[in-house]
């Protein structure tokens, strides 16, 4: 996994480009605008962005009003980072992994996570989530994207894409009668659904404000890459779909997610024992 972005840290911002037209882009900047919107009516704090890759948050972030710091797991996205934003005063950026985050309980006002949970492995998704939580100050928000484990985009790249796409790749190895290249460059990616994520936080008494659901992209792999205009146009029109009770049909989906606050609770009689 860090190999993937260490290779592709030189040009993954590119999808972010307004010309960009492919099922990709529309998802990354799709999940940009809805984070962007909710960070919109806020004022401001110190915000940090886990598995920032290339920083495509940092200047709209600090535009905003936000002290922005972002972290990633990859040296070659934070070179990027620097490169490109050493002049912005209001950004600082370092390597580090979401589950062992450098810096104090209680000190950020805002956290991003946008496509990072799922290259988390399983058994570190926990561990994962209460870093995040005990450097967010209490009473400040999570914004977190999960990618959508009911959608039928995944559901086909799990039970039949991929095992096609290894199938593929092996018999191309043994016509060349070597084994050693038979594994494909796909990084695995884990999903998730809304109820066990929502339940997680539940358990630990913080509050999901609200769920939002992006990216309908119905034309399936590896029909969207062949067709990549036409996926868009397709994700496009079904976008009003988020708010239906079709929005398990999106890829992905984002919990905005406001860390308890026990000293406010007790104030308002609001702590429950036990």
């Amino acid at each position: 996994m860090i190999r993937h972005f260490e290779r592709s840290a030189p040009s993954y911002a590119d999808s972010y480009r307004p010309e960009a037209a492919s099922s990709t882009s529309y998802f990354f900047k799709a999940r940009q605008q809805i984070v962007l919107s909710r960070l919109g009516d806020l004022k401001g704090g110190k915000l940090l962005d886990i598995a920032c890759g290339p920083g495509v948050m940092a200047e709209p972030c600090t535009n905003m009003g936000f002290l922005y710091v972002g972290i990633d797991i990859s040296n070659a996205m934070i070179s990027e980072c620097r490169k490109k934003f050493h002049d912005l005063g209001s950004a600082r950026f370092c390597v580090g992994k979401m589950q062992r985050l450098p810096f104090v309980d209680d000190y950020f006002d805002i956290l991003l996570c946008l496509g990072g949970l799922e290259y988390v492995p399983a058994a570190e998704e926990v561990a994962a989530k209460l870093e995040m939580l005990r450097v967010l100050k209490p009473g400040g928000l999570l914004i977190i994207s999960h990618l959508n484990r009911l959608s039928p985009y995944w559901l086909w790249s799990r039970l039949v894409y991929h095992g096609f796409r290894r199938m593929k790749s092996r018999a191309r190895a043994l016509l060349s009668r070597g084994m050693q290249d038979h594994r494909t460059e796909d990084v695995p990616l884990r999903e998730f659904t809304e109820r066990s994520s929502r339940r997680f936080m539940d358990s630990r008494r913080h509050t999901v404000i609200e769920t939002l659901y992006y990216s309908f992209n119905v034309l399936l792999p590896p029909f969207d890459d062949r067709f990549p205009r036409l996926a868009v146009r397709t994700c496009e029109k079904l976008e009003g779909l988020r708010n239906t009770t079709l929005r398990w049909l999106a890829m992905a989906f984002i919990l905005v997610v406001r860390k308890s606050d026990p000293e406010m609770a007790r104030r308002h009689g609001g702590v429950r024992n036990g």
